[in-house]
């Protein structure tokens, strides 16, 4: 899974292909205790999960770390995620069914969850990971970079000579 810093700069580019660029968006990595807490459940198998604040146009997405396939899924998942924030307001009317009502509820958050799931594999076929290269192999390459510096270094200070200047 990317570093926390690489995953905001791909949600800050995601906000504007799902046009949530006016949201402010924070990302919190948290294990699955932690998610149970945010998702006041008793399962831990939830990869992320989205709390909105509409009225001041923020969302908190929590991707769960001890996931056992958030290695693979996060990008899927932080998509999902970000599709919360444009159903926000259907949820706040569904939150306001009565107990009598409770399988209307369950049975909207349950198609809520597959169109969502559904819309998050069009999203990310027509947006794949890949316009994501720049950010992803930035710490490659600056870690390649940073170790080809340090070799080029510790070269110079055994032979006296850099490697550009070896063979001369």
């Amino acid at each position: 899974m990317p570093t926390k810093e690489q995953i905001e700069q791909i949600i800050r580019e995601l906000q504007k292909v799902l046009h949530v660029q006016d949201w402010v968006i924070q990302l919190y990595l948290v294990s699955q205790y932690e998610m149970k807490d945010i998702m006041d459940t008793d399962h831990y198998d939830h990869a992320g999960c989205c709390k909105r604040f509409p009225d001041r146009k923020e969302a908190h997405i929590s991707l769960n770390i001890d996931h056992t396939r958030i290695d693979e899924c996060w990008y899927l998942t932080v998509i999902h995620e970000m599709l919360h924030i444009h159903t926000s307001a259907l949820d706040d009317i569904v939150m306001n069914i009565t107990d009598e009502e409770d399988y209307g509820r369950k049975h909207f958050f349950y198609e809520n969850e597959t169109l969502n799931c559904s819309m998050e594999k069009i999203i990310a076929g027509i947006y794949p990971i890949s316009n994501f290269d720049h950010i992803l192999n930035e710490s490659a390459y600056t870690t390649l970079k940073a170790a080809g510096e340090t070799l080029s270094e510790l070269v110079e200070s055994i032979s006296g000579a850099t490697p550009t200047t070896r063979g001369e």
